[in-house]
């Protein structure tokens, strides 16, 4: 993708969600590695085959809020003319990308985890115990307003959301992040943060350098541009601004938040580490 010069020919504009889950395995082997034998895949393979549709059904919620509403984020390579494929090629492409977000993000977490430095730094901080009802109605609020005033306003596509789900989850008393932060353990919240703003930089930089040489063809379907309101300035080497890469930050909590929320509406497993009790 990078260099436009390849020996698959049209299975190039195929090549991202292959790419971006060999990197996916890839941190997987490394987590298995560091662990002594723990990974996703190898103990917990049903939670990670789960998230990955979880991941779908989730990133299509920011990708239509974005479409229809914000336009934070476009692709210009969809364009017609661009590449030769069909809509309908194209949208299938994109559903494949989405299973990519969550199991992306959850390996970064067991891999974070796996350094006793970081894990032990955070776990003994304030205890600040957020109150449930009051995070779910006022998500509530930023969503609705949200819609008329998307401007200034583009931030509550994440916040909002993270109030809703976490408020809801505290309401009922369902373990998440922030229920450990109310006990003084800020490790769980800091550290899946952490592991978006770490997956973010690759997301950014395969992103960026997909396209980096604008007059050789195309061959990335899923490059990206954004239109962050106010802060679209200082790029130091990616499409992303600067200040653009804290807003991974609050998503990385948010991406756990929701798959702790889906697991108690449907059931399944949402413990992430070896230790991990059952959470669904």
């Amino acid at each position: 993708m990078w260099t436009r010069v390849t020996p698959f020919g049209d299975l190039v504009y195929y090549a991202f969600t292959p790419l971006w889950w060999g990197f996916i395995l890839t941190l997987d082997g490394l987590a298995y590695r560091r662990s002594g034998g723990y990974s996703l895949l190898a103990t917990r393979p049903k939670t990670l085959f789960i998230s990955a549709a979880v991941s779908i059904v989730g990133w299509f919620y920011f990708e239509y809020f974005d479409y229809f509403a914000l336009g934070n984020w476009y692709y210009p390579n969809t364009a017609d003319g661009v590449m030769p494929l069909s809509h309908a090629a194209v949208v299938l492409l994109f559903l494949t990308a989405y299973t990519t977000v969550w199991p992306a993000i959850f390996e970064w977490y067991t891999l974070l985890n796996t350094f006793p430095g970081l894990v032990g730094r955070y776990s003994n901080g304030p205890k600040i115990a957020l109150p449930g009802g009051l995070l779910l109605w006022v998500g509530f609020f930023l969503i609705f307003i949200l819609v008329f005033f998307p401007y200034p306003l583009f931030w509550v596509l994440w916040i909002g959301t993270l109030a809703i789900f976490s408020g809801q989850l505290l309401r009922k008393g369902i373990w998440n992040p922030f229920t450990a932060m109310a006990e003084g353990n800020w490790g769980p919240a800091l550290l899946v943060a952490l592991s978006s703003l770490c997956n973010g930089f690759f997301w950014e930089l395969w992103n960026w350098g997909s396209n980096a040489n604008p007059a050789l063809p195309a061959t990335n379907p899923n490059y990206w541009i954004y239109d962050i309101p106010y802060v679209n300035v200082i790029h130091i080497f990616s499409e992303m601004p600067l200040l653009g890469y804290m807003g991974y930050m609050p998503f990385g909590i948010l991406v756990w938040v929701v798959f702790i929320w889906l697991g108690a509406l449907f059931g399944f497993d949402t413990g992430l580490l070896k230790d991990d009790q059952d959470k669904g």
